[in-house]
């Protein structure tokens, strides 16, 4: 089922809630993805190169708590949009974890959609299933040596703090009227 779509240089793109069907399509933009962030001197995803997933991709499908953006046939992105902090959240957030909050983890675009502003739809698209279930905030993090994603995230989310070597970047979302 298509819970959003939209046109961006002449493609159009559909947001679906992933199912195990799309495992596999999820498990090679993942292993592209940090293939490509090693190339590019990032040590982030490094524990998908290394055979594991501290996100639990298919435990957070099972969840329905994973999307996934296609452009026809092809997979364009995907995230995890957590209802509940991980451990991981739990440590990075701190007492902020207890708050009524959705997490965005393991936000990718296809190299193929470079430049597009798929990331910014993805986001908005977290943003709104936040604002549908009543949830307050959507937040996320990253190294904070990452330049451009802490660039990207700067321009709709506030950043917050950083602890571990990650900034934490947190958005407000407005109730649906």
């Amino acid at each position: 089922m298509t819970l959003d779509k939209f046109t961006k240089n002449n493609l159009t793109f559909e947001i679906h809630q992933a199912t195990a069907e799309n495992r596999e399509q999820i498990d090679q933009l993942m292993q592209k993805t940090a293939t490509w962030l090693k190339n590019a001197g990032s040590t982030q995803w490094n524990d998908i190169l290394e055979g594991t997933d501290v996100h639990q991709i298919g435990e957070r499908i099972h969840q329905n708590e994973v999307f996934i953006l296609t452009q026809g046939k092809e997979t364009a992105g995907t995230m995890i949009v957590r209802k509940t902090p991980s451990s991981w959240d739990d440590n990075l957030w701190g007492e902020k974890a207890t708050e009524t909050a959705y997490y965005v983890h393991r936000l990718m675009i296809s190299r193929t959609y470079k430049g597009m502003e798929l990331a910014n739809k993805m986001l908005q698209f977290a943003e709104k299933q936040a604002a549908l279930n009543g949830v307050s905030y959507l937040r996320l993090d990253t190294l904070a040596t990452n330049v451009a994603l802490n660039r990207l995230y700067s321009q709709s989310f506030t950043f917050l703090f950083s602890k571990d070597g990650y900034a934490l970047y947190e958005k407000k979302v407005e109730p649906l009227k």
